[in-house]
């Protein structure tokens, strides 16, 4: 009996969790039409509708896809006229907030406006929190246009890390950091702020006597964040469905990157983004973005995608 009722306190937790925003990349070369496919469950704890909107270019500005739960600073979902698309996910650092001043919301929409790839997003993200400080604990932002796709983590003020993701590799992010070991001089694969392993001493986080690796989703993530069950079961859910074989439930265990055992379709992303553990209560809207060169398109869901319809956009 009291095993059953921990069960259900902890299916009530799970539900009833916000912030379980999920996300996941399928580079060019393991998708079905050989274009980057980026799926996203938006999760917030609103009852605000979502609607979309195109915004045409002026004054320097490139033209872009806006899909937006209003007054929210963090739910919205960009792709412009350059096809570079952004989501993200709360991922919870163990550094604080920012008291005062810093960038939020102006991340997702700067790249929306200024952005010509995936990589200049990065680069105008990382420019803006260097300057101003990112005022938000945690947060990893998933950008791709129509030839590759990174993820860019955000640590409350001034520090960042990002990682592209390969050609021929499935990608998967709950709400924890997931960027592992990394090299600054390998700028092909890496981007970030300088200073992260004297940041990390500085605060106690890292000890170089213990003579471990300098693991970013280890030493700036948060611990219980990152063996929760509402991120180790729903990652877990999607590495079984792309390789076909059962895994552990243990994060350390979990490939950055996967091979996955077929082409990868928009109709696989939807299959996951509606099913259990991943489609929870809080899920606000879906979206699947087919980012072809010549004819980009999107799936949205416009609620809870196990309940509603995808419809299919043109982004041209």
């Amino acid at each position: 009996m009291k095993r059953v009722i921990f069960t259900l306190l902890f299916l009530i937790a799970f539900v009833s969790a916000q912030g379980q925003c999920f996300t996941m990349v399928a580079g060019k070369n393991v998708s079905a039409n050989g274009c980057v496919i980026l799926a996203h469950n938006e999760d917030d704890a609103t009852s605000v509708p979502t609607k979309t909107s195109y915004v045409p270019a002026r004054d320097g500005n490139a033209g872009y896809y806006w899909i937006e739960i209003a007054g929210l600073d963090v739910a919205d979902s960009f792709f412009n006229d350059y096809h570079v698309g952004v989501v993200s996910n709360k991922c919870t650092s163990k550094e604080e907030n920012m008291k005062e001043g810093g960038v939020l919301y102006e991340i997702r929409l700067t790249i929306a406006q200024k952005a010509k790839s995936a990589r200049e997003a990065v680069e105008i993200a990382g420019k803006l929190v260097e300057e101003k400080g990112y005022r938000h604990n945690g947060r990893s932002y998933i950008i791709a246009d129509d030839n590759e796709a990174w993820v860019m983590s955000l640590v409350g003020g001034k520090n960042w890390l990002a990682q592209r993701i390969p050609d021929d590799k499935v990608f998967i992010i709950p709400n924890n950091f997931v960027i592992d070991l990394f090299n600054l001089n390998d700028t092909q694969n890496f981007l970030g702020s300088k200073g992260l392993y004297e940041y990390a001493v500085s605060k106690g986080w890292y000890n170089p006597a213990e003579n471990k690796p300098f693991s970013f989703k280890k030493v700036f993530g948060d611990g219980p964040t990152y063996t929760m069950p509402r991120n180790t079961l729903r990652y877990k859910k999607a590495i079984e469905y792309f390789t076909k074989k059962e895994s552990s439930a243990d994060p350390d265990t979990f490939p950055l990157f996967l091979t996955p055992v077929n082409k990868v379709t928009a109709e696989d992303m939807i299959s996951l983004l509606v099913s259990e553990l991943i489609c929870v209560n809080t899920t606000r809207y879906s979206v699947v973005f087919e980012i072809n060169k010549n004819a980009p398109q999107a799936w949205l869901c416009y609620t809870k995608p196990d309940k509603g319809t995808f419809f299919k956009i043109s982004l041209k």
